[in-house]
C-alpha cells in the first residue's frame, strides 16, 4: 500500500470521528467532503491542502498545468463554500445535492474527476483503533 493511501485512510477516519462526534452532540448536519482530484504536474496525487487552490479559485497563481476540468471543479467548490457561508447549507442551483453525514447515511461529497456523494468507508481495523483511542465513536 502506498504511503498516501495510508494517510488518506487516517484522514478519512479522523473526519469520520469528527462527523460522528458532531452527530452525537446534536450538531447536524455536518457537510463532509473528500478531495480526490489528482493534481496535474507530478505524481503526488490528491493530497492534504491540494484543494486550497480550488477552494479559493487561485489556480492561476500556481505552477501546475491546470485544465478545464480543474477550473470547473474550482467554480463548483467555491459555489458550495459561498452557499454554506451565506446560509449554512452548501446546496444551490446547478450543483449536485450535498447531504449531511450521518451514521445511518455515511456519505461525503467527492470533489475530483466526478462531483457527487460517495460512501465514506473506513477500514474496520482502523475504525477500531480510533474508537479505542478516542472513545468518541
Amino acid at each position: 500500500m502506498r504511503w498516501f493511501t495510508k494517510v488518506k485512510q487516517i484522514l478519512t477516519a479522523g473526519n469520520t470521528a469528527f462527523c460522528e462526534t458532531m452527530e452525537d452532540q446534536g450538531r447536524e448536519p455536518v457537510f463532509a467532503y473528500c478531495f480526490t482530484r489528482q493534481l496535474p504536474g507530478d505524481d503526488a496525487g490528491a493530497f492534504h491542502g491540494g484543494d486550497s487552490w480550488y477552494t479559493f479559485e487561485t489556480l492561476n497563481r500556481c505552477w501546475r498545468p491546470f485544465t478545464g476540468i480543474d477550473y470547473e471543479l474550482a467554480l463548483r467548490m467555491a459555489d458550495y463554500f459561498a452557499n454554506f457561508v451565506r446560509s449554512g447549507d452548501p446546496n444551490g442551483k446547478d450543483l449536485p445535492i450535498w447531504t449531511g453525514y450521518s451514521r445511518a447515511a455515511p456519505l461525503v461529497m467527492e470533489w475530483g474527476e466526478q462531483v457527487g456523494m460517495i460512501t465514506n468507508i473506513v477500514p474496520e481495523a482502523l475504525r477500531e483503533r480510533i474508537d479505542s483511542s478516542l472513545g468518541c465513536m
